[in-house]
């Protein structure tokens, strides 16, 4: 049976649907059990607490709506899992969650698109919202404030766009609803607002142009208003209000501002309306500076030549094409020339996802010039969509792929976990996110090891560190534009320190990572000792009459009996025994934990060997039986490096 032309419009839509679904699943595990994106774990922890306690301790700035979402999905996970429920069960249910959302937003986009001019706007305008990989689809399956934001914001435009069409004070109402509520899960989409604004005043004045003109000069009046306001009442006195926020800022030689810690509404719109207000004189005298960042953000998600081609047939459709009312054209134009005036204004650089209402904005009018398109010319339209969006898809499958692989920063916990004892004091570059269990996922207890962050490595003396304590080094590449090793590879002794393991390249997500341990013998072993211990290697130094030994175990066990090491001097002549040296590591194996490092150091006198070659035969026995331990290929021994011991 033949489908109608409804049927098909409608499995198009079907298939863009589950295509978003399908990209947003693929890697949805990624890091778990570790949460290696930032706001996941705060947002969790300031959901728990509402569940638990009622009000949270952290990140109390942060929009609220979502969190509250997320505390009533945390008490329907305690009722059906139990309220000693794993966190990693809460993280994988709130990413559904943002899925789910995040597909709601894709068929929002389609009603706003298709409202304003038809199906093919609205196909266009939700394809961009479905494989856009930069900002749209990073955000669409991680627990984050963005995803309910965008779809608020879109219902919050289709609601303006049928108050314009439909001159209704109701769709005005819910308009202005969904704003309030969009604001409320991300404050930055306070700029909806204009769209509200606009609308507002055109059911105020109808087709009256002159009066239509006068929205926009109000709304520009009223950006320069608020940072006139804002420079005359907020510089004097915003460095104690921060202070009284903890920031721990020197807000006198630093000017960003750092992520604010328990404070509120009030702050973060300082914080994210005028945070470099230490800047002020270099906006004035430099605007042109912060056009040309917004607008090379604007091209790092859209492309040049998207916005050229787009541009064209949006103006040739205007003069030409469209007879329709154009409301809805001359409202997103207002929006983006407000929001563009007022990021120029108030910020110099931020995260292009904080601009996403701009960038929703500019889609939205390249979709409404393809949608006149698709209307003349199925063939065209089609084939502009492949031209404009196949190289968004491969991006976007790519990147998704990718977090199939392993984080880096995953590899690197389940390492040490693995390789080094509780109690290691370990250096980590720029952040420790993964080492801590109610925050990152670190399935320890915190302080499990002894971990320190620092932005830099060379913040330490970099040639001592095993005399400072340190017993790893893990080096990331996000570090080098922080003075960190990636920035300076060249001042790391590399010679000195034993590169164990890289995760870099292909084969992992996340950054590019080294460890290095600090201690590095002479002689690498890596031979093991039933249960008791791996012999990791050995330095052997001979001064004089005087041999230095030091032996690098590392213990297998803990409470073992007490054990003894047999040092045999052999004479490679004739194979025989020459002088032994028998003693108890220090300290004795019945103290030792499991995975402790014990660096068994030996001063054996050899004054009295004759002059000849000779090597060690090593190993463990229980000094009252006399019992040895096997070693792992089967012997009770191993013998060191031959020595020529001089006359």
């Amino acid at each position: 049976m033949k489908m109608t032309q409804t049927e098909w419009k409608q499995w198009v839509l079907v298939g863009v649907l589950l295509l978003g679904a399908g990209l947003r699943i693929i890697g949805m595990a990624w890091g778990l059990p570790y949460q290696l994106e930032p706001d996941e774990p705060s947002i969790f922890i300031n959901a728990w607490e509402r569940a638990t306690a009622g009000t949270p301790s952290l990140m109390r700035e942060y929009p609220p709506l979502y969190p509250i979402l997320l505390s009533w999905e945390r008490h329907a996970i305690n009722l059906a899992f139990g309220a000693d429920t794993a966190q990693v069960i809460f993280f994988f249910f709130g990413r559904y969650t943002s899925v789910l959302i995040s597909v709601l937003a894709l068929a929002m986009a389609y009603r706003v698109g298709q409202t304003i001019s038809g199906f093919y706007t609205g196909l266009a305008f939700m394809l961009f919202l479905t494989v856009e990989p930069t900002v749209a689809l990073e955000m669409g399956w991680i627990i984050k404030a963005d995803n309910p934001a965008w779809l608020l914001t879109l219902c919050s435009l289709w609601a303006a766009v049928l108050a314009l069409q439909k001159r209704s004070w109701f769709w005005l109402g819910a308009a202005a609803f969904s704003g309030i509520l969009a604001t409320l899960a991300k404050y930055n989409m306070a700029l909806v607002f204009i769209a509200v604004v606009y609308a507002g005043w055109y059911l105020l004045v109808g087709r009256r142009k002159l009066l239509m003109w006068l929205i926009p000069v109000l709304i520009l009046v009223g950006i320069a208003s608020t940072r006139t306001l804002i420079r005359n009442t907020w510089q004097s006195d915003i460095t104690p209000y921060f202070a009284n926020c903890q920031l721990g800022v020197d807000l006198a030689n630093q000017a960003q501002i750092d992520e604010p810690s328990g404070c509120n509404l009030f702050l973060t719109l300082q914080k994210h309306i005028y945070p470099f207000y230490q800047r002020d004189n270099f906006l004035d005298e430099n605007t042109w500076l912060t056009f040309q960042y917004l607008g090379d953000e604007i091209i790092h998600i859209f492309g040049s030549w998207r916005l050229v081609v787009g541009g064209l047939l949006l103006g040739v459709w205007l003069v030409y094409v469209w007879r329709e009312d154009k409301q809805p054209v001359w409202m997103l134009t207002v929006m983006i020339l407000s929001s563009l005036l007022l990021f120029s204004m108030f910020e110099i650089q931020h995260p292009i996802r904080q601009y996403y209402l701009l960038i929703l904005a500019l889609a939205l009018l390249l979709a409404i010039a393809l949608g006149k398109i698709g209307e003349k010319s199925k063939p065209l339209y089609a084939g502009l969509l492949i031209l404009l969006f196949v190289p968004y898809l491969m991006t976007a499958a790519e990147r998704r792929l990718d977090l199939r692989k392993t984080d880096s920063r995953e590899a690197t916990a389940n390492y040490l976990l693995d390789n080094a004892p509780p109690g290691a004091a370990i250096l980590v570059e720029y952040d420790k996110v993964e080492f801590t269990q109610q925050y990152g996922g670190f399935p320890q207890y915190d302080n499990y090891f002894n971990v320190i962050a620092l932005q830099s490595i060379y913040e330490k003396q970099v040639d001592q560190l095993a005399e400072q304590g340190i017993a790893y080094v893990v080096l990331d590449s996000r570090s080098g534009n922080r003075g960190g090793y990636y920035a300076d590879p060249e001042r790391f002794p590399a010679d000195q320190y034993q590169l164990v393991v890289e995760f870099s390249g292909d084969a992992y997500a996340g950054p590019d990572r080294k460890i290095y341990r600090t201690f590095r013998p002479q002689y690498e072993t890596n031979i093991q000792f039933d249960h008791v211990a791996t012999l990791m290697g050995y330095d052997q130094t001979l001064e004089g009459q005087t041999l230095r030994l030091t032996l690098y175990w590392q213990s297998l066990g803990r409470e073992m009996p007490d054990y003894s090491v047999f040092v045999h001097f052999i004479d490679a002549k004739t194979g025989e025994p020459a002088l032994t040296r028998d003693a108890p590591p220090d300290p004795n194996t019945r103290w030792w934990t499991e995975k402790q490092w014990i660096f068994d150091r030996r001063v054996l006198s050899l004054a009295e060997l004759p002059p000849g070659t000779y090597f060690i035969r090593l190993g463990f026995y229980e000094p009252v039986s006399g019992q040895r331990i096997f070693v792992e290929n089967g012997a009770d021994f191993i013998d060191l490096a031959p020595f020529d011991l001089p006359e």
